[in-house]
């Protein structure tokens, strides 16, 4: 597989971005869907001080909706992955 770092320093780039941000000030969305997010569970992420990007994993872990979404995703990412590998070595 061929990785450009440009492409790579541009998301690290917009990750710092995200995770600059007050958590409560962002506004989650699921391929354009909002997402809603508890107060609760922004707080109890705040009091962890972890990243906001890790906040996605708590989503995830407490919404069985969002965890169905993920599997379909990571699988569909893996299948394109497998498929753009396998086009590059042919």
């Amino acid at each position: 597989m061929n990785i450009d770092i440009k492409d790579v320093l541009e998301l690290k780039a917009r990750l710092r971005e995200i995770n600059k941000l007050p958590l409560k000030s962002i506004k989650w969305f699921y391929n354009g869907e909002r997402i809603l997010v508890s107060k609760q569970l922004r707080k109890d992420f705040d009091f962890l001080g972890l990243l906001n990007t890790d906040f996605i994993d708590a989503l995830l872990a407490t919404s069985p909706r969002l965890k169905m979404l993920r599997i379909r995703l990571e699988n569909k990412i893996k299948k394109d992955i497998k498929q753009k590998y396998l086009d590059e070595y042919k």
